[in-house]
């Protein structure tokens, strides 16, 4: 699915990681201006929602960008912090959908997972590549 503009659905799953403000009425007083950085928060997902003149742009780290650290955490969270007890190609078997990109064939196919590396900032939706977000040096 191709993004064209960061919705506030899109927003909600990077809170608390930084945006850009890109778009804003010039006769709001006390609100963000353009260039304004900030956290995704409530306050910016309600702007989203209401106030047509206000767009943003997300700033994200690359999967590619995944450190070994990163991906042995989302391991963990996969094994629930338990040492599988089965080889490498096993693990493969039963992961689903694996990221190949970064190197690190880290297990994407679950909800914990992806919420862990959207709390830490990194491009799930494609968002860099479809210029909704700018991505961010590791």
């Amino acid at each position: 699915m191709t993004h064209t503009k960061i919705t506030p659905q899109i927003a909600a799953l990077y809170l608390g990681t930084w945006c850009e403000v890109t778009k804003a009425e010039t006769y709001w007083f006390e609100k963000p201006t353009v260039g304004d950085k900030m956290l995704v928060s409530g306050k910016v997902i309600s702007m989203l929602t209401t106030e047509k003149g206000f767009e943003i742009i997300l700033r994200l780290h690359s999967l590619n960008s995944l450190s070994d650290e990163q991906a042995m955490d989302c391991y963990n969270i996969f094994f629930e912090g338990q040492t599988p007890q089965m080889s490498i190609g096993e693990i493969y078997e039963i992961s689903s959908k694996t990221l190949i990109d970064s190197g690190k064939n880290i297990h994407l196919g679950t909800a914990p997972i992806q919420n862990h590396l959207r709390a830490l900032g990194f491009d799930l939706d494609c968002l860099i590549e479809a210029g909704l977000a700018k991505e961010i040096a590791p």
